[in-house]
């Protein structure tokens, strides 16, 4: 920084300091800690108080200082649970047994695939989609059966 930059700040006398302020929040820190060190001196207090009726009335008025009820601090108690974890066996299927499985699903695919490859369902769509006919690839034709056979089997794998 330039010297320059101090001219341009703001003294120190010049600033406002709420002295009062400071000065109890000082006043209640040391209290707090006059009282957490007579707290502490004095951890054993009599639990037992007893009145005695029987004053010496020649000697005026006698004042009994009680103790005063001091909270004390204890730390919370932390109850542990045990948490009860069921083993859970995950049985891995054989290669044989996952095709037995699906294979209702698979089946089903094979189908749809035979029956979108035909050629007279081809010729369905050629015919009943309009704009495929002025094409002369048959590349529009094969992607749109794939887009009907991919929704037919998103509806097969959820549905059966």
């Amino acid at each position: 920084m330039n010297r320059s930059n101090y001219e341009m700040a703001t003294p120190i006398n010049s600033l406002q300091q709420p002295s009062n302020n400071i000065n109890n929040l000082v006043r209640n820190v040391e209290n707090n800690i006059e009282t957490l060190g007579n707290i502490n001196s004095n951890p054993h207090q009599p639990a037992n108080l007893t009145y005695n009726p029987n004053i010496d009335t020649n000697v005026g008025h006698q004042y009994v200082q009680q103790p005063a009820m001091v909270p004390t601090y204890q730390p919370p108690r932390v109850v542990k649970q045990e948490s009860v974890e069921i083993p859970v066996e995950i049985e891995k299927k054989s290669l044989y047994q996952t095709l037995l499985v699906n294979s209702k699903e698979y089946l089903i695919m094979i189908l749809l695939f035979s029956l979108l490859a035909h050629k007279k369902v081809n010729r369905i769509f050629i015919t009943y989609v309009p704009g495929l006919i002025t094409f002369d690839s048959p590349i529009p034709s094969l992607i749109i059966r794939g887009v009907v056979f991919t929704i037919l089997s998103v509806l097969v794998k959820n549905f059966v």
